[in-house]
This record gives structure tokens, sequence and C-alpha cells, in this order.
């Protein structure tokens, strides 16, 4: 059975969205054109973590909408299933039509998740195959963060779906070459990167909490807040990287996202040995803004005609 590996860069992302990108990416799908909209703005990454408090997992990033995977070629297809004593012929049915079903399940049962034998939190996996042996039913799963590649048996998976809420639907994706429209993903790109908007409030921010305060959950928004900033800027740079001419901006965005990741373990290093160079990661952090801000010039005189 071949192993869907997660896509470097796309951990910042919920778990479906992380998911979604890499299977894409298994079956060929040119998934790079997905990302022309993963540029997020450090204002909505200061709101959403900041001001709003939400962990990374809960960010809302606008990459793989519907209307963008229909322009890649991509078709939806749900399932509903009404009641638990369905789910198992309807996930098999799936998996023999469209080879691949996204679900919910519960964490409480799989060993590897972080809500094992604690708590009944639902997180997407990807069931792939199933088999037969002797008198045992078997079903393929993949997991990301940590990764999680194995046959469980059918009975723990519909164990897993005891504690779901029916009616709910499974979603599988159908990938058609010849619909892909990549002149509609280059025209959505324009108009979205035109309204593209940033105040940087973000680093300030950063700045203010390092000469300041400290404070666990503090550190933890910066952590959240500079993993999506990363992660984006390296999915938005796979996008920049098919444009003609534009070499040097992918690299400017590898650049970004690599120091964004630089501070973040350092950040990280001081929750764990309270020992920190203050200094030094507020020059790498004004270091970074500076070089958002000549990213965006650059961008918009050379890309948004």
């Amino acid at each position: 059975m071949e192993i869907i590996q997660p896509y470097s860069g796309s951990l910042y992302l919920k778990c479906s969205k992380m998911q979604l990108i890499s299977y894409l990416s298994h079956i060929e799908v040119p998934v790079e054109l997905l990302f022309y909209n993963a540029l997020e703005s450090s204002d909505e990454i200061f709101h959403n973590i900041v001001i709003e408090c939400k962990s990374r997992y809960q960010y809302r990033s606008k990459i793989l909408n519907d209307e963008d995977l229909a322009a890649l070629g991509i078709k939806l297809h749900y399932e509903n299933v009404d009641k638990l004593v369905d789910a198992e012929e309807i996930i098999i049915k799936m998996l023999d039509k469209f080879k691949a079903v996204f679900l919910p399940l519960d964490q409480f049962y799989f060993p590897h998740r972080l809500f094992y034998n604690k708590e009944h939190i639902f997180h997407s996996f990807i069931i792939t195959n199933h088999i037969t042996q002797g008198n045992e039913n078997f079903f393929f799963l993949t997991d990301f963060d940590p990764n999680f590649s194995d046959y469980v048996k059918n009975s723990l998976v519909m164990q897993a779906l005891t504690h779901l809420r029916f009616p709910v639907q499974f979603v599988s994706y159908e990938f058609k070459s010849e619909e892909i429209s990549k002149n509609e993903i280059y025209r959505k790109y324009s108009e979205t990167f035109d309204k593209h908007k940033d105040s940087y409030e973000l680093y300030s921010w950063i700045i203010s909490v390092l000469e300041n305060d400290m404070k666990e959950e503090t550190l933890k928004s910066i952590d959240h807040s500079l993993a999506i900033l990363s992660g984006s800027r390296f999915l938005f740079s796979k996008y920049i990287s098919l444009l003609k001419g534009h070499e040097n901006l992918a690299h400017q965005l590898i650049k970004i996202s690599k120091d964004a990741e630089v501070i973040k373990n350092l950040i990280l290093k001081y929750r764990i040995t309270n020992l920190l160079k203050k200094q030094k990661i507020i020059e790498l952090v004004q270091q970074l803004q500076y070089s958002e801000q000549k990213l965006l010039v650059n961008l918009k005189s050379t890309l948004i005609k």
C-alpha cells in the first residue's frame, strides 16, 4: 500500500486541509496552483491568533475553497450517512469508486493521537483501502502530525464513529486533468492580490511582548502566528515558482519562511530552557518585517498588471 506523505509546509493548516493537499499531491494533482491565495496577511494572523486567541489549527485559511478545487478539475462527492450501521458499507462503496474517503474519527481510540483514552475529540482521517484477512476486515488509515499509516480493524473505525452525531457526510475527491483551468486561477490571483494589505502590527506586538510580557500563553500565540506565517509563505512560493521569470520572488518567500521558523524555534527554546537572547530575536523580527514589506512592494510591481 502506497503511503501518502504530508505536503511540506502544510502543517500549519487545519488537519482536513493539510490531508487534502497531501492526498491531491500524492495522486499528482498540480496542487501548487491552489496556493495562489496562500499569502496570509499578518494582520489577519494577528487578529485571529492574538486578538481572538485561536490556535493555528483553528485559523481559517482561504486556500482550497470549493470554487478553486473546481478550477483545478477536482469534483467533490458527498455521501450522506444517516446512522452508524450504514457507515461501513458506505465507506467501502466510496473507496471502490473514488479510491479515498475523508471522514472524522474519534481520537479517543487511536494511540498516536493526543486525546487517546482521554477525551472524545474528533479529527479528520483518510481511508484509502479495505481488505479482508480470514474473518477480519481492515481499513487503511492515514493521519499526519504525528504521521500514521496502517491497517486497522473495521470494527475500530466503527467504534470511533459511535460518538458522532448522525446524520453526517463523508467526502471523496475525483480529479479530471482535462478540466483544469489555469487561466481562471491566474485571474483569481490577480484579483486577490490586488486587495492584499498589511499594516505589520503583528511584528510590533511580538517585539513589545519580548520587551515586557513573557507569559506562556502569549509565547504560544507567537509560536502559532509564526507557524502560519512560515507555512503560508512557503506554500505561496510554490505558486510563484510556476510563474516564469519570478524565481527571485520565490527565493524571497522561502527565505522569509525560513527566517520565521528560526524565530519560532528560538522562542520554543526559551519556553523549554528559560534562556533567551532578547535583543537578537528583536533584531530578527525587525528584519523579518522589513523583508515582508520589501516582498510586498516587489510582488505589487511585478505581478499585478
